[in-house]
C-alpha cells in the first residue's frame, strides 16, 4: 500500500468507501437484466465516488467510464460522500478492491469541481453540464446521438426526479432503472419526463447489512459498533 493511501486512511476513516462483497455479488447477478433494458448505443458515466465507478464497471464493463460532476450523493461533505483524490482512489482499486482495470477506463476530460455547488443547486449544475458537454461526449464516443447511462446516488436521483415531477417517496426503488427523456437545444438540457423500469423483484436485492459490516473486506469505520463489538483499525 503506498504512502498516500496509508496517510489518508491511517485513522480508519470511512472516506469514499468501496462496494461490499455482497453488493458486488448482487450487481453481477443483475447486470444481464439491467442491460436488456438499455437501448444502444450508449456511453457510461459515474460520479467521482469509488462505489459508483465500481458499479459502472461491474454492470457494463465499458471501455470508458466518464467521471461526471454534480451527480455525487447529497451531503458530499459527509465522510462517506467525500471523494478521495483520483491518485488515492487508484491505490484503493489496486491494493484493496482489486479493480485495477477501472484506473485506465476513467476519463476526467469533462469533469470539473464546483466548490460553490450545494445540494439545492446540484441538479441545475448537472443540467448545465449536460447541455454544454453532450455533443463533446457524443463526438468522443463516435456516435451522433448516444444514450447516456449514469451511475449516481439516491439523494441526487430523487431530486432529479422531483425536478420533473414530485412523486411519492417510495417511487425510487433499488430494483428499478430510472429513465429520463431529455431534450438539448442550444446547449440547454431539459428534462421532459421520467419513468421507472423494474428489472428484478425487490426481494432478490435485500442486503444483510450486519453481515457486511462484520465480515466484509469493505473498510469499517473506526470504533463502529457492530453487534456489541467495537471494530478498530486492522480488525
Amino acid at each position: 500500500m503506498n504512502y498516500h493511501l496509508k496517510d489518508e486512511l491511517a485513522l480508519g476513516l470511512y472516506t469514499d468507501p468501496e462496494l461490499t462483497q455482497e453488493g458486488r455479488a448482487i450487481l453481477q447477478n443483475v447486470r444481464r437484466q439491467i442491460k436488456q433494458h438499455i437501448d444502444g448505443p450508449y456511453i457510461v458515466g459515474a460520479s467521482n465516488l469509488i462505489r459508483a465507478q465500481q458499479t459502472a464497471n461491474l454492470l457494463f464493463n465499458p471501455k470508458t467510464i466518464y467521471i461526471v460532476p454534480a451527480i455525487g450523493e447529497f451531503g458530499r461533505h459527509n465522510q462517506e460522500n467525500t471523494a478521495l483524490r483520483p491518485s488515492v482512489q487508484s491505490s484503493v482499486f489496486t491494493d484493496i478492491t482489486k479493480d485495477a482495470s477501472i484506473i485506465k477506463k476513467r476519463n476526467y476530460s469533462f469533469f470539473a469541481e464546483n466548490p460553490s455547488m450545494t445540494d439545492i443547486t446540484q441538479v441545475p449544475v448537472f443540467l448545465e453540464w449536460l447541455g454544454t458537454y453532450y455533443k463533446k461526449l457524443a463526438k468522443a464516443s463516435k456516435h451522433p446521438r448516444p444514450n447516456v447511462v449514469l451511475v449516481s446516488h439516491y439523494g441526487f436521483i430523487s431530486e432529479l426526479i422531483c425536478s420533473v415531477k414530485c412523486l411519492e417517496t417510495n417511487f425510487l426503488s433499488n430494483s428499478a432503472l430510472i429513465e429520463f427523456d431529455v431534450s438539448i437545444v442550444n446547449e440547454k438540457a431539459r428534462l421532459n419526463s421520467v419513468r421507472q423500469i423494474h428489472y428484478i423483484d425487490d426481494d432478490k436485492l435485500k442486503i444483510n447489512i450486519a453481515k457486511n459490516l462484520a465480515t466484509d473486506r469493505c473498510r469499517i469505520p473506526l470504533n463502529k459498533k457492530i453487534r456489541g463489538k467495537t471494530h478498530k483499525k486492522g480488525e
